[in-house]
């Protein structure tokens, strides 16, 4: 049974990870004097992204009982969609602006 613990916990974990981003971001900025380039694909900045929000799945997952991969497939079509719908308003807003 999901408790509303759980989801403090999964929502806790996911914040954390952009924290913890913004944390490694500042300290870079510190050593090395000059911005962490965004623009480019990196493949250890797309994993670190996905780290905590793949263990608050895992943790979830144990803790309600649901198979892993049934958690993993409503999250991706959820995010897809998500990532599709902000896409598209994007898209929208700036096409409308321009005219």
């Amino acid at each position: 049974m999901v408790t509303i613990n759980h989801v403090y916990i999964f929502i806790a974990m996911v914040i954390g990870g952009v924290f913890v981003e913004g944390l490694v971001t500042s300290f870079y900025y510190r050593i090395f004097k000059s911005e962490y380039k965004r623009h480019h694909f990196n493949i250890g900045r797309y994993v670190f992204l996905l780290l905590l929000p793949l263990i608050g799945t895992l943790f979830l997952g144990q803790q309600i009982g649901f198979s892993i991969l049934k958690i993993f497939a409503i999250f991706a079509l959820v995010g897809t969609a998500l990532e599709w719908l902000i896409g598209f308003s994007y898209e929208y807003i700036a096409k409308v602006l321009a005219n």
